[in-house]
């Protein structure tokens, strides 16, 4: 499903958000597969970090796209 540090756990919440996560990010493998079939390149790189302001953070992403 996701990669943990080995003792850590989830809330219920938690694990309903990584949940939704994990299920938007299959979409969006879905997209890039097929953004590539019709031609052009995919390269998705990190465009900002977001902090909850308790030491939390995750990756935003943007991407980077060209014609091959």
């Amino acid at each position: 499903m996701f990669d943990m540090i080995p003792d850590a756990t989830l809330t219920a919440d938690q694990q309903d958000r990584m949940d939704a996560v994990l299920r938007e990010v299959e979409a969006l493998n879905a997209a890039i597969r097929e953004a590539v079939a019709s031609g052009v390149s995919v390269e998705m790189l990190r465009a900002a970090r977001h902090h909850c302001g308790t030491g939390c953070w995750g990756d935003q992403l943007r991407p980077q796209v060209v014609k091959c």
